[in-house]
């Protein structure tokens, strides 16, 4: 199962990381935008302010949401290999162990040993981490930007 969930998600790898490079470079063009014309331009409109402000404000819920769900997915399989192992530790408590008990066991061990944890071709862990990674990368590319006056 857990297996089948890392093959899944192989799929998304190479698009997961496309849209964060995107995600990365909008987002700092978009800030490095904003506060270079709050600067330098005297006659900056509220307006072009707010709308900016609230376009980065969708790119980073947007990163939220997509860290949520992996972060989601991940509990929840982890959650349900838990209650497998639990159903086999009921019948091994009553004493009703056959066959198809024996290979819940070993299926049971065998999940509780892999955990689901997702990455993106393990360049980074596709968790609440990365999100924090992305915010800190933006800040010190922002910086650079600014201290350089590119």
């Amino acid at each position: 199962m857990v297996q089948l969930a890392i093959d899944v998600s192989k799929v998304f790898d190479v698009i997961t990381i496309a849209s964060m490079v995107l995600w990365f470079g909008y987002v700092i063009d978009m800030i490095y935008i904003s506060i270079r014309s709050m600067l330098e331009l005297k006659s900056f409109r509220l307006i072009v302010l707010c709308s900016q402000m609230l376009n980065i404000s969708f790119f980073f819920v947007w990163l939220l949401i997509v860290v949520r769900m992996y972060t989601r997915t991940e509990k929840e399989a982890n959650l349900a290999i838990r209650n497998v192992h639990q159903i086999w530790n009921k019948y091994y408590s009553n004493g009703d162990i056959d066959e198809k008990m024996r290979n819940l066991q070993l299926i049971s061990l065998r999940m509780l040993n892999t955990k689901l944890h997702f990455t993106a071709r393990n360049f980074f862990a596709l968790d609440h981490t990365f999100f924090h990674m992305m915010i800190g990368a933006v800040t010190t590319y922002l910086v650079i930007l600014i201290q350089f006056r590119v």
